[in-house]
């Protein structure tokens, strides 16, 4: 990583940062690929790099939603004071989010249903309501 960045922040400067680190996640994720199958030869890959590249598109997707609501609330306004980016970012966040979201939704990602299922059990969890024995209760 640290020899990518040298050889392209010359070349396209912060750009370069970008390209190296994505370059490097990419290949760190095809080496973790490879040492997975060899440690565990009945893993079947297929059902990995479809997971894959259904996450990478549902990332693509609310990526560019994300761009073109940056490029929408920053064409409304003056970007100069504080508040005006904070508000470009959360509806730019907020719109790639819910872009992602939905078309996790569509590509019916098990992972995406897996962290939703999650985090409301976490949230929503139930109370454990106690429940008396009433056999043997004597009263006035």
């Amino acid at each position: 990583n640290i020899v990518l960045v040298i050889a392209l922040i010359g070349h396209f400067g912060v750009l370069g940062l970008a390209i190296a680190f994505s370059f490097a996640s990419i290949l760190n994720m095809a080496l973790l690929l490879i040492f997975l199958k060899r440690n565990l030869p009945d893993i079947d890959g297929k059902i990995i790099l479809g997971s894959t590249a259904k996450i990478v598109a549902a990332s693509v997707i609310g990526g560019a939603v994300a761009q073109v609501a940056k490029y929408v609330v920053g064409s409304r306004g003056e970007l100069d004071t504080f508040v005006a980016v904070f508000t470009q970012l959360v509806v730019a966040g907020l719109a790639g989010a819910m872009a992602f979201a939905i078309a996790s939704y569509y590509f019916k990602i098990k992972e995406f249903f897996q962290f939703t299922e999650s985090v409301t059990k976490k949230l929503f969890k139930a109370k454990k309501v106690i429940q008396e024995d009433t056999g043997e209760v004597t009263g006035i």
